[in-house]
């Protein structure tokens, strides 16, 4: 391994006063490169809130959005409070919930025990079980588009406090 040194003795050699000045003049621009960098994020905080807002032309079609948004509350709540709208209480609504999951619940179970019949039948004939169904005429969920998935009743949403 061979280590090169240049000859310090052809570099021009600075004073104690001149690296003081040095010195100096590095801490002014440290303090100006700082106070830039500052000055360059205020403005950018600036733009970015500046751009954030809509303009005059995003305004108008903003207002408009609100104006139609408004009326159609207005009539809905115009419709609730009419008196022509029997409006439940939370009790009542837990309560057809729970009615309405308990008949799901019982209608899953019939449907499956009615599958279940079908199929032993089928079996001791020898048939496939569609085969059966068709035969009989019995009318399945399936063929009249209903679902009991489609009745799963989801808890209610929380309405957010009003301060």
């Amino acid at each position: 391994v061979k280590i090169y040194c240049a000859n310090q003795a052809q570099f021009e050699s600075f004073s104690e006063e001149e690296l003081g000045a040095m010195a100096e003049r590095l801490g002014e621009l440290t303090e100006e490169v700082a106070a830039a960098d500052a000055e360059l994020a205020e403005t950018l905080a600036r733009n970015k809130a500046l751009l954030s807002t809509p303009s005059n032309v995003n305004l108008g079609a903003a207002v408009e959005d609100a104006k139609k948004s408004l009326v159609t509350k207005r009539a809905s709540l115009e419709k609730l409070t009419s008196g022509n709208v029997r409006l439940i209480s939370r009790d009542e609504l837990q309560a057809m919930q729970t009615k309405l999951s308990s008949t799901v619940k019982v209608w899953r179970k019939r449907k499956r025990a009615a599958m279940e019949l079908i199929g032993e039948i089928a079996d001791s004939m020898d048939k496939k079980p569609s085969v059966l169904v068709e035969e009989i005429g019995l009318e399945r969920d399936e063929d009249a588009g209903v679902n009991p998935d489609d009745f799963v009743v989801a808890p209610p949403a929380k309405r957010p406090r009003l301060a």
